[in-house]
């Protein structure tokens, strides 16, 4: 909370829950939030709009999680709807940090694209969670978020063209964030 404190005098208005140590966020993305984890986002939403900041909420799309099952799909409209529930005024959607390319197998229905799966998960999401009554911001952070060579070191090549073919499978009123 001091935190929070010491940015609002600087003209935040928003504030980016993304931490990649937050299962709730990431590791455990497909398991409703526990009492603990809404409690602790409910404190901070409250926090938040005690400062004049919006919470946003940021969910890392890391496995165990996988556009091409159904039921993943189902469980991330589950948890942005919970958030939703607890006050969070918008969702980011993170790609980042993640392997740059998807495995291709025989039975991948986006034939070993990533740019494809990840843009599918995303539609799905925005598409279910509104269609179920979230009202929120929406934001997307691709995998690919810099031209340095670090990152494909790190995380390995992206798929040629891997910006732009997301970029055309996704609403164009999605706002992307770096």
């Amino acid at each position: 909370e001091a935190f929070l404190a010491g940015v609002a005098p600087f003209g935040a208005n928003t504030y980016l829950y993304a931490p990649k140590q937050e299962p709730a966020l990431g590791a455990q993305l497909l398991q409703p939030l526990d009492k603990g984890a809404a409690q602790r986002l409910h404190r901070l939403q409250q926090a938040c709009e005690a400062r004049g900041l919006a919470l946003w909420a940021g969910l890392h799309l890391e496995a165990p999680f996988d556009p091409a099952q159904s039921g993943h799909l189902g469980a991330l409209v589950r948890k942005a709807l919970q958030l939703t529930q607890l006050g969070v005024k918008g969702l980011a959607v993170l790609c980042d940090d993640l392997p740059g390319q998807r495995e291709a197998r025989p039975d991948d229905p986006f034939r070993g694209s990533l740019a494809a799966a990840q843009a599918h998960a995303v539609r799905a999401l925005l598409q279910g969670a509104t269609k179920q009554g979230a009202r929120v911001q929406w934001a997307l952070c691709p995998g690919r978020y810099t031209l340095d060579p670090l990152l494909e070191r790190v995380h390995g090549a992206f798929e040629p063209d891997y910006l732009a073919r997301l970029h055309r499978a996704l609403p164009p009123e999605l706002p992307w964030l770096w």
